[in-house]
């Protein structure tokens, strides 16, 4: 599914959120956004010179009392707490039209759209689609930088059309799925306004620096295709072996300082390595446990009573929205596989599940298995 992100104005004293608008998935978010958060941070309005992020939901940064800044916004509406968002003025009028019915409903909408335009003409846009001239400029204080919101061009849906989100995004938040940025074009700029005083202004203050990024999307670093076929083979075609999710795989995008530059390099690097990792791996043992758990689970759904070198082993957990979680995992020979279940006939063990070994991870599949005695014996053949 991908991540979804709010574009938060956060209070540069307080560090509290003042401002929050839901603006879907990174590359998704579009320019009607970027002009709505050019607004609020103008002078005269709440957001100005204060801070600006994108919070992911996938985020680690827990800094909200054990809370990511993504589900706090979250929460507090599920609670029914007003936030604040941009434009709010015509959040307001929506408001009080949305619960009506019928003719009622299409006069207050009607009646809608014409103040919503208005508004946009009034307060955003000029005539010719620019955003108007108090808006032009996004000034960073910090870095003492600025990037000129009119010269970011217009694209269609499908390619990025608010530089925003990928700026301002939170770098712990990077490549986690689908609608997220995978292009190396502008790489530099990734994260890099995170968290910093922001206006937007008429005139470009003096000694700041522009910066022009363009995100084009040309030169993939890799798709959420290309992970899967990583970790999974082409198109799901076979499956190899899942690497440690300390090292790559699908926790490469795990961002942190060491991994940075490691998702920037040639996807033909990655691959380089990976093979490496296949040269420690022991995976014969791992097959070999999960054919002894798929007897085991055939003999008796429930696994209620003990098998051979088998036990059963229930951990708790607790998830971000506080609530205790229990998982159930297999072990066979020191080797863990998560079950799920139990359903109406028992326990079951997906075919592409990741069993685990001294914290190597393995899928364990027909097709993962065949394929990886493929590769030990063109390496034996090297050898």
């Amino acid at each position: 599914m991908g991540q979804y992100y709010y574009g938060v104005i956060i209070d540069k004293d307080s560090k509290q959120p003042i401002m929050a608008a839901y603006c879907g998935k990174l590359t998704e978010s579009n320019r009607a956004d970027m002009a709505s958060f050019a607004y609020e941070l103008s002078k005269g309005r709440k957001g100005y010179m204060q801070r600006l992020v994108w919070a992911g939901d996938y985020s680690s940064q827990k800094d909200y009392d054990g809370e990511t800044l993504y589900h706090l916004i979250g929460e507090r509406e599920d609670k029914g707490e007003k936030v604040a968002t941009t434009l709010q003025e015509l959040d307001d009028i929506w408001a009080t039209i949305r619960d009506l019915k019928g003719e009622a409903y299409d006069k207050a909408h009607e009646d809608y759209e014409k103040k919503s335009e208005s508004y946009w003409m009034e307060h955003i846009y000029k005539a010719n689609g620019d955003l108007r001239d108090e808006l032009r400029y996004l000034c960073n204080h910090d870095r003492r930088e600025y990037m000129d919101l009119n010269a970011f061009p217009i694209r269609n849906w499908e390619k990025v059309q608010n530089p925003l989100p990928i700026l301002f995004s939170d770098p712990t938040c990077r490549i986690k799925g689908g609608g997220d940025y995978f292009f190396q074009d502008d790489w530099q700029y990734y994260s890099l306004w995170y968290g910093c005083v922001v206006s937007t202004e008429k005139d470009i203050p003096e000694g700041y620096k522009e910066i022009n990024p363009r995100f084009e999307e040309n030169t993939e670093i890799w798709t959420p295709d290309s992970i899967c076929e990583l970790i999974h083979g082409t198109r799901y075609d076979y499956r190899m072996p899942a690497p440690n999710a300390e090292t790559f795989g699908r926790s490469i995008c795990h961002y942190d300082e060491a991994h940075i530059k490691l998702a920037c390099v040639p996807r033909e690097v990655i691959l380089g390595m990976y093979a490496d990792w296949l040269k420690k791996v022991d995976c014969e043992r791992v097959y070999k446990a999960y054919d002894l758990l798929m007897r085991a689970i055939k003999k008796d759904p429930n696994l209620e009573q003990e098998h051979k070198g088998l036990k059963l082993d229930v951990r708790k957990w607790t998830g971000h929205d506080g609530e205790e979680y229990t998982d159930t995992y297999a072990i066979v020979d020191e080797v863990e596989m998560r079950l799920y279940g139990p359903y109406d006939k028992g326990w079951e063990c997906y075919m592409h599940h990741q069993a685990s070994l001294y914290g190597i991870e393995y899928d364990c599949d027909m097709k993962s298995r065949r394929h990886f005695r493929k590769l030990a014996k063109e390496r034996q053949a090297v050898a």
